[in-house]
């Protein structure tokens, strides 16, 4: 299954789909980092895997394509809501 642009649409883990979610909330990789309980290298490794399936260039795209593409009620750990910045230390 292909998007308008030609991306093909993401089959990514539960901690792809984190990743994804907090980049669209705005958070950096410090600050994902903190809220996923991980490093920022594994942060980092996340968004790289995800660059490349999408063919995406940076954060701003992932963030576009992400509000774009979202799938209704996609949750990440069953009925898990997301993680705001707000609610994140040091935002």
């Amino acid at each position: 299954m292909r998007t308008e642009r030609g991306h093909k649409l993401v089959d990514a883990n539960e901690r792809e789909r984190q990743v994804m979610e907090l980049v669209a909330a705005g958070l950096n990789n410090h600050q994902m980092a903190d809220a996923m309980g991980i490093s920022e290298h594994v942060i980092k490794y996340h968004l790289r895997s995800i660059y490349d399936r999408l063919g995406l260039w940076n954060r701003l795209e992932l963030a576009l394509w992400y509000e774009a593409h979202r799938i209704p009620n996609w949750s990440l750990e069953g009925d898990r809501r997301p993680v705001f910045p707000t609610e994140i230390r040091g935002f």
